[in-house]
């Protein structure tokens, strides 16, 4: 050992990831994975805005699934936006690219104190599958005709 210099001692995997978790916030940095849906008719995803005080708190967002006709849901109608213009909320603890303009209209559209339960297309239909979303496509007049309100954000 070189005189004056110091040792380090290399931390195990174990140590790494307890360092790792004081440092960490609630959302995980690995990519959002979606459940597949039924195949059955009327199968749907639903988003659940989690309550927060203030405009500045994180978006924390819940993603479930359920059935037309059986779930309650309100529905987002909304300009996309630009898709290079993006902006990242917590869906199931993961990080999750949506639009800005989506994004103000989710702030815009959390209680702070209740839960908002809102069927969005971007989020609830995996917009990577194909099938999926040809399929979800031809129930959208459903979706949006069984929500108990639909909201419009342009």
């Amino acid at each position: 050992m070189i005189s004056g210099a110091v040792h380090v001692k290399k931390p195990s995997a174990f140590e790494w990831l307890k360092r790792a978790s004081c440092f960490s916030s609630s959302v995980q940095s690995m990519a959002f994975h979606y459940q597949p849906l039924g195949r059955e008719p009327r199968s749907i995803r639903v988003v659940t805005v989690q309550p927060a005080d203030g405009s500045s708190k994180a978006l924390e967002c819940a993603l479930s699934h359920g059935k037309i006709g059986k779930t309650s849901y309100n529905a987002l109608s909304y300009t996309w936006g630009s898709p290079n213009d993006k902006e990242t909320i917590s869906l199931n603890g993961y990080q999750f690219d949506v639009t800005k303009n989506l994004f103000a209209a989710l702030k815009d559209l959390r209680d702070a104190k209740q839960p908002v339960t809102v069927w969005i297309d971007a989020i609830c239909i995996n917009q990577d599958d194909v099938d999926e979303r040809n399929q979800q496509v031809r129930q959208m007049v459903d979706v949006y005709q069984n929500a108990a309100q639909v909201f419009i954000w342009m």
